[in-house]
């Protein structure tokens, strides 16, 4: 097949007027593709339970007290640690009494039956004993001796499991370094957009999402074979990196593949298998508490002598591995690329795929009547930055990126600090994420992506304001209304999460769609950076209000700012960028004219 002719005047988008905007076929296509993004909604919450902090307690003699259970050691050891004077956060300093004192009052208090009282009577006991004799305590920090962790506060069945936490001691001086553990994974995410962008541009969505698959596997191994708190670090990132690519990959193939009219339903599909794994977490690390048998598990290369690890990691791997190989490239890339006839392929599959067995076969359209751009090499990100409109569009969708991954990771990862069982909490969570992208898909459609958007981040930023004042009223703080405004916090946010793929997608021209929506996500990122540390303020006395103060404030300004940017509701998907500047252009000068 020649290659088309630079003067026609049709663009590709109109081959959609004569093939189905999502066919039976397409969506196939896209959903197998999405279901990588199950992976990366394992990975992004995996830090709540593989870096699970559990209450702690330096390791004194009355751990060895056998009437007392691990609440009341805990509890007693607390108590004292704060009766000497102790100015660390719980837990990180013991006060230590002489062993007289701790064998007498151990005696005294193991002759009472009442059990409720256990923990304050044998404080009550040691403190006046000491008193009395003068036997002042010493306050030092846990030591050589360590920590006791209140496993069992999980839920898990036994103590024998470790978190990244127990593991490698990450409390105290060292609780810093779980802190940039977690932000690591965001990092990760972070150059894993930048080198998807450059990835699928060049090799191809198909081959970003190959690359993807058998890496993340790899590293995911790695990171679960090798116990040591810096290749923890290490593989963390790299994990994130490369689940990040399957996802950018994915999400620009399945915007390719379909018509104008059901883009919108790439994101809400690979946001839906997203939230899947959002919520699945939950259900892996309740029967493997263990960091290292969950990080294995999601590289499903766990063991397989328990039958519920070895389907999951012959289900994923199977699935993983067999599907990507044999789909086919987005056309819409081989087109800027040059490659015609395997497009025209693709699409005269789609055509057959969505006839019907007693209609007439439809055809695909011959794609050189609607290939309008000789392809050539794409312009450089600094053409795209000075341009001004792209100029525009770049720096709004990046702030957008950054305040939506600051204030979604800075609730999801705070569902630790919520009342009730962990991992129905973080279920909850994901189910609610998948609600909120059911309806974003119709919304979307119907008012528009900017109108969606705007209303969904300003409902998202008054949510956040409405958990940050029951966190501050202590009438409120009691059960289930600080979980409840973190649920709805939650649900608008994933909101915004997913119509926001789907408008920067479609702001983008093909030729560079790619790296432009991987930049923007990119810098988005930081904000998944940020995020963790802001949420150390939430157990800050008197600043718990500074984290959701400043989610709501940034969340309602970004919302406002989208007010910029052109509705691209059942508008083309450009080619390339002199395209859309010069389409955007004539639109500005019609409303001006109009006015």
């Amino acid at each position: 097949m020649e290659k088309a002719p630079l003067d026609r005047k049709r663009q590709f988008d109109d081959i959609w007027e004569e093939l189905p905007h999502a066919g039976k076929y397409q969506l196939k296509l896209v959903c197998f593709s999405s279901y990588m993004t199950l992976i990366m909604g394992l990975s992004a919450m995996y830090p709540v339970f593989a870096q699970y902090s559990q209450k702690h307690h330096c390791l004194t003699s009355l751990d060895d007290l056998s009437f007392l259970d691990r609440n009341d050691i805990h509890k007693v050891s607390i108590m004292l640690q704060e009766h000497c004077g102790s100015t660390k956060k719980a837990g990180c300093e013991k006060c230590s009494y002489p062993e007289e004192i701790i064998n007498l009052c151990a005696n005294q208090t193991s002759s009472k039956t009442n059990s409720n009282s256990t923990a304050e009577d044998i404080f009550t006991c040691i403190t006046t004993i000491s008193k009395n004799y003068g036997q002042n305590a010493t306050l030092e920090t846990c030591g050589a001796d360590g920590n006791v962790y209140q496993r069992h506060l999980l839920g898990a069945s036994s103590d024998s499991w470790e978190s990244a936490v127990t593991q490698f001691n990450l409390v105290c001086e060292k609780e810093i370094l779980s802190t940039y553990m977690v932000s690591a994974g965001s990092f990760g995410f972070l150059l894993g957009s930048l080198v998807a962008g450059i990835h699928c541009d060049t090799f191809g969505r198909k081959n970003a999402m190959m690359v993807h698959t058998f890496t993340t596997i790899a590293t995911y191994t790695a990171q679960g074979l090798i116990v040591n708190q810096y290749a923890f670090l290490i593989f963390r990132t790299l994990t994130s990196l490369f689940s990040v690519i399957g996802f950018l990959s994915a999400l620009t193939y399945g915007v390719e593949i379909l018509g104008p009219r059901r883009r919108s339903l790439t994101s809400t599909i690979l946001c839906f298998m997203f939230s899947g794994g959002f919520a699945g977490i939950s259900v892996l690390s309740y029967y493997l508490p263990d960091w290292q048998n969950l990080t294995l598990c999601i590289a499903a290369l766990a063991a397989v002598n328990i039958l519920f690890r070895k389907f999951i990691s012959t289900f994923l791997s199977l699935t993983l591995i067999l599907s990507v190989p044999f789909l086919p490239e987005s056309p819409r890339f081989l087109v800027t690329k040059g490659r015609y006839e395997e497009a025209q392929v693709i699409l005269d599959r789609f055509a057959s795929e969505a006839s019907e067995p007693d209609d007439e076969p439809l055809l695909a359209p011959d794609i050189s009547l609607f290939v309008i751009e000789k392809p050539g090499k794409a312009p450089p990100v600094t053409e795209i930055l000075f341009s001004a409109f792209f100029g525009k569009v770049f720096v709004i969708i990046s702030v957008a990126y950054f305040v939506v991954n600051m204030v979604y990771y800075g609730l999801g990862y705070g569902v630790s600090s919520l009342s009730g069982s962990i991992y129905i909490n973080n279920a909850i969570n994901g189910a609610l994420e998948a609600v909120a992208y059911c309806f974003t898909a119709p919304i979307t459609d119907i008012f528009g992506r900017k109108n969606s958007l705007i209303v969904l981040s300003i409902i998202s930023g008054l949510a956040c304001f409405t958990h940050m004042w029951v966190i501050t009223t202590p009438a409120l703080t009691i059960g289930w209304y600080t979980n409840i405004a973190a649920f709805f916090g939650k649900f608008t946010i994933s909101a915004v999460f997913c119509a926001l793929f789907t408008l920067s997608a479609e702001l983008f021209p093909t030729e560079v769609r790619s790296i432009g929506v991987s930049i923007t996500s990119m810098i988005g990122r930081v904000g998944s950076i940020v995020a963790p540390f802001l949420n150390i303020f939430l157990t800050w006395p008197g600043l718990e209000w500074l984290p959701h103060t400043i989610f709501a404030s940034l969340s309602i300004l970004s919302g406002l700012s989208l007010l910029l940017l052109p509705e691209t509701k059942s508008l083309p998907l450009f080619q390339t960028v002199v395209e859309a500047e010069e389409f955007h252009a004539s639109e500005k000068k019609k409303r001006h004219i109009s006015t």
